[in-house]
């Protein structure tokens, strides 16, 4: 995902910013991805951009309670 160039915003700060250390976004969709599960947060414009070039497997804002992307499959959790 760092490879990407449309993503750099989300991997590495602008000094402007007062976000202080590494955002941990792609870290986190790598890993839902990886694991074919569902992101569930109230910041959901991150993840937005990057469905854009990674396909999400669901992202959901649980106070809206409306999917941000459809699951493409769906994930029983015991």
């Amino acid at each position: 995902m760092t490879s990407e160039s449309a993503l750099k915003n989300l991997w590495i700060n602008d000094p402007r910013t007062k976000i202080p250390g590494p955002r941990q976004a792609l870290a986190i969709a790598a890993t839902a991805i990886a694991s074919r599960s569902c992101l569930v947060t109230r910041n959901t414009s991150d993840y937005e951009q990057i469905d854009r070039y990674f396909s999400l497997p669901g992202l959901i804002n649980p106070i809206d309670h409306e999917p941000s992307t459809s699951p493409h499959s769906a994930i029983t959790i015991h």
